[in-house]
């Protein structure tokens, strides 16, 4: 036999076994990128469901309220920080205000005490000045009027005695003669009397 009726090609076979693996991958391909999207929507319909669960949806309300609450804080806090910024800026005036009034306190006491020694000063001398005067006059009174005697005292005048009372009774001289009103007495026999002797009609000069 001759040798090239026993030879043959190798190509096809191979060529049917690389078709054979690729159709095999191709298809453990499409089983990996099966099993990916039956796994997406898996886990899309467990976080769907999960999304409208109630807890998730309390979390999410709970959420927006915390946001909310966080925005107001903040607002609040901005607000807190103008008035602080503010106050800071009154209070800067404030202390340049006190810190001027206290200088111009002090420029006035300084100008007052200044004022009042040189008062002291000239009451000082003035009362130096009165006292040189009082003394100067003193001394030219002295030199005009020179001291005198002193006057004896006048006696008291002599009591001029009463000629009336030479013509009263003993009991009625110095007395006046101006009549007193008597009381009567009524006597158990129907007659009245007087009540004192006689010497009463007559009152006495102090009763007068």
């Amino acid at each position: 036999m001759s040798p090239s009726l026993y030879s043959y090609s190798p190509l096809p076979m191979m060529s049917c076994l690389r078709e054979s693996n690729l159709r095999d991958s191709r298809l453990w391909l499409v089983f990996l990128l099966c099993l990916l999207v039956v796994g997406l929507l898996v886990s899309l319909i467990i976080f769907a469901v999960k999304a409208n669960s109630k807890g998730c949806k309390d979390g999410l309300r709970a959420q927006q309220e915390c946001q909310n609450q966080t925005d107001h804080l903040q607002h609040q806090l901005t607000v807190a920080q103008e008035v602080l910024q503010r106050t800071k800026a009154q209070y800067t005036v404030c202390n340049q205000t006190v810190e001027n009034l206290r200088d111009s306190l002090e420029m006035e006491k300084t100008q007052s005490q200044k004022q009042l020694k040189e008062l002291q000063g000239e009451i000082k001398r003035l009362n130096q000045k009165l006292q040189e005067a009082s003394e100067e006059a003193e001394r030219l009174r002295s030199e005009t009027n020179p001291p005198e005697a002193t006057p004896l005292s006048p006696s008291p005048p002599l009591k001029t005695p009463d000629p009336l009372d030479s013509e009263k009774p003993p009991l009625l001289r110095g007395q006046s003669l101006s009549p007193r009103l008597v009381p009567w007495v009524t006597q158990p026999w129907g007659g009245h009397c007087p009540l004192s002797s006689p010497a009463t009609w007559w009152g006495r000069s102090g009763d007068s």
